[in-house]
């Protein structure tokens, strides 16, 4: 878990709250949108957060900023969506020229 990784003291941020009982009002959440990556990985993480002032669904972006050597190939799993119906994963790749 890299946000835990970088932010080990931070407490009430979370990524999700019930938006049947208002609990983003009263920041009663969860924390389950996560980045994880190898620990050769791991050096190359200049940043992460998470955005809980940005506002239009039960859950709030997440970001990762990372720093490569150019020309180098990262493969991200971007969001992952779990509903009753099951889950949607996709999968991005981004070079750096």
């Amino acid at each position: 878990d890299i946000f835990r990784h970088h932010s080990p003291t931070s407490i009430n941020t979370y990524t999700y709250w019930d938006m049947k009982t208002f609990a983003r009002d009263r920041n009663v959440g969860w924390r389950i949108d996560y980045f994880f990556c190898s620990p050769e990985v791991l050096p190359h993480i200049k940043e992460t957060g998470i955005m809980s002032d940005v506002f239009g669904s039960d859950h709030c972006p997440i970001f990762l900023d990372l720093d490569f050597v150019r020309g180098s190939t990262l493969v991200l799993v971007g969001s992952v969506e779990v509903t009753s119906t099951g889950a949607r994963n996709q999968t991005n790749q981004f070079t750096h020229d």
